[in-house]
C-alpha cells in the first residue's frame, strides 16, 4: 500500500483493521511528523487512532493508549530530525529504523509497570528510565 493510500484510508475510516499493524502505525506516525509540526501530528494521530478504534471495536485488544502513542511519535520525530535527509517514503523510514518496529523499544524508556498503568493509558506520562527527547522534527 502506498503512503497516499494508507493515509487516505486511515483518515476516511476505510482502512482494513487487519492491515493496521504496528508497522502501519509507524508509517502513519511518520507521514504526520513529516507533514506537520509535532503538536499537530500528535493531534491528528490521536484523532485517527480513536476513530479507527471506534470503527473496529472487534479488533481492539487494549484500546487507545496516550503514552504509547506520544512516545512512539516522539521517537519517530527524533529519528526524522537526526536523519541527513528524509526517507523516500514511510516504508523506507521503517526499514531505516527497524528498532522502532520492536514494540519493546519503549522498555528502554519506561518500566513495564508504569507503561501498563491506567494513568499512562489515559494521559501522557514522562518516562521513568530514560528521557525520550524533544520530539521535534
Amino acid at each position: 500500500m502506498t503512503d497516499s493510500e494508507l493515509r487516505a484510508q486511515f483518515e476516511d475510516g476505510t482502512l482494513d483493521p487487519t492491515l493496521f499493524d504496528h508497522r502501519a502505525h509507524l508509517r502513519m506516525g511518520y507521514l504526520y511528523v513529516r507533514a506537520y509540526p509535532f503538536d499537530e501530528a500528535l493531534r491528528r494521530m490521536r484523532v485517527g487512532l480513536r476513530a479507527h478504534n471506534a470503527a473496529h471495536p472487534e479488533h481492539i485488544e487494549v484500546g487507545y493508549h496516550e503514552t504509547i502513542t506520544r512516545a512512539f511519535l516522539t521517537l519517530i520525530a527524533n529519528a526524522c530530525h537526526d536523519a541527513a535527509e528524509p526517507a523516500e517514503d514511510s516504508n523506507a523510514f521503517c526499514e531505516a529504523h527497524r528498532e522502532l518496529s520492536e514494540a519493546k523499544v519503549l522498555n528502554r524508556y519506561y518500566s513495564k509497570e508504569l507503561l501498563a498503568s491506567d494513568t499512562a493509558k489515559r494521559t501522557w506520562v514522562e518516562p521513568d528510565r530514560e528521557p525520550l527527547g524533544a520530539g521535534v522534527a
